[in-house]
């Protein structure tokens, strides 16, 4: 390539600026770490090239565009000029420096998910809906009440071992603290059946001890089960425990404000062939645990409440980033006869 002999007046007046005035550039590019893109102050470093964002007070090798180098002057400076690059060829967001924050995951019992508003879920970005059938709701209450019974025993000591639910997967998203009071919400990429199974089964119980309600101790068995539903806070807001996308919603919030006194009324709603599948699993869920904690003695519900709050363990797990969240859950079906579609929904699916 021949080397440049002549140049406009400005050119050359902007490397005298450069040299003399200070290594000083404003640039353009698209950086993911704003929300709004502008003009970035960054000062260029005459012997690695270099780019340092004053504005951010930290320096990169790499910016998130492309970089066209003027011949090197004398003083050793040369001037970056940036151009966008396509979205497709944009580097990855650093997430972790934008969210600022380290994953974590913690084993909590439910009880702790449950007792306040510290985990308040959202599943209103994720495509999939509410898909347990009965089967699955009848092996979980199952194996619960079986656990609670001692089946699961730990040693000869009559010590009920921890029933360990797996994982949960989650990710922070805006909390109206004026409004809501001290609590998080958080948008969950893995746990949704799980999570309104067991609002069901608390809701049920809800019901059965206000039919046992016939001394104070129940009554206060009741408003436990409210609030775990409905988390109340004192002058703030109301909030459901969990949410569904807006087609969905509307039925399980009625049956978690217990708006929804009984199971019957439910069926009255038009007809049940009529809802959503997510609801109509929603009310044979709901109606199944109902009519079985009929054969329940008020003993052996606050036995099986008592364990599920105290010894039902989930892995509380808090990617430092949405992408990670998204790589675990699609992750987790490795090994299995995954078909392509799910790949596909794992990366439609989650934002």
């Amino acid at each position: 390539m021949r080397s440049i002999t002549a140049a406009p007046t400005a050119f050359w007046l902007i490397l005298i600026q450069i040299s003399f005035l200070g290594p000083k550039v404003y640039s353009w590019s698209p950086n993911s770490s704003y929300k709004n893109s502008r003009l970035q102050e960054r000062t260029i470093t005459s012997t690695t090239g270099r780019v340092v964002d004053l504005s951010r007070r930290r320096s990169s090798s790499t910016t998130a565009a492309s970089t066209f180098t003027t011949p090197t002057t004398a003083s050793g400076t040369r001037l970056f000029l940036e151009f966008p690059l396509p979205f497709f060829a944009a580097p990855e967001r650093n997430e972790k420096q934008v969210e600022g924050r380290a994953s974590v995951t913690n084993r909590l019992p439910i009880g702790k998910i449950f007792d306040s508003r510290d985990y308040i879920f959202s599943t209103t970005s994720n495509v999939r809906g509410y898909e347990w059938t009965l089967k699955e709701a009848e092996e979980l209450l199952d194996d619960l009440v079986a656990a609670a019974n001692g089946v699961y025993e730990a040693d000869s000591s009559n010590e009920k071992s921890d029933y360990e639910l797996s994982q949960i997967v989650i990710i922070p998203m805006e909390w109206d603290k004026e409004a809501l009071g001290l609590g998080g919400r958080y948008d969950v990429y893995d746990g949704q059946q799980r999570l309104v199974t067991l609002c069901l089964l608390f809701a049920a119980m809800r019901e059965r001890f206000k039919e046992l309600s016939d001394n104070e101790n129940n009554d206060e068995t009741v408003t436990e089960l409210a609030n775990f539903l409905k988390p109340p806070k004192t002058r703030k807001e109301e909030v459901v425990r969990i949410e569904l996308n807006k087609r969905d919603n509307e039925l399980l919030a009625s049956l978690l404000n217990g708006q929804v006194d009984s199971i019957d009324y439910l069926q009255k709603i038009d007809n049940i062939r009529n809802l959503s599948k997510a609801n109509q699993r929603i009310v044979e869920n709901f109606d199944f645990m109902s009519k079985r904690f009929e054969s329940f003695s008020k003993d052996e519900l606050l036995r099986l409440l008592d364990f599920i709050v105290e010894k039902v363990y989930l892995l509380v797990c808090i990617p430092e980033t949405a992408s990670i969240a998204r790589n675990i859950v699609v992750g987790q079906g490795k090994g299995k006869d995954n078909e392509p579609i799910d790949d596909f929904k794992g990366l439609v699916c989650f934002r």
